[in-house]
């Protein structure tokens, strides 16, 4: 199971965790630290995906490459 450790809006780790598979409401002045990798040609195109319909979240929206949510006691 995926933890993430929770930030204030100033990015300052407020020492709550939450759960990948959670579902109580997400606490709206907390976040957590998401990682992308954008990769570009020599020509300066960007690599794109659009994500699946059937993805809970964001369905069928344009979206980098790589990435993903960064875990309780990683960093970015």
């Amino acid at each position: 199971m995926e933890t993430w450790d929770l930030y204030d809006d100033q990015r300052q780790l407020t020492g709550r965790l939450r759960n990948r598979d959670s579902t109580t409401p997400w606490p709206m002045e907390h976040f957590h630290l998401v990682a992308k990798i954008a990769l570009f040609s020599d020509n300066g195109s960007l690599l794109i995906q659009q994500r699946t319909s059937t993805k809970s979240g964001w369905p069928n929206y344009w979206d980098l490459s790589a990435g993903g949510s960064v875990l309780a006691g990683e960093t970015s």
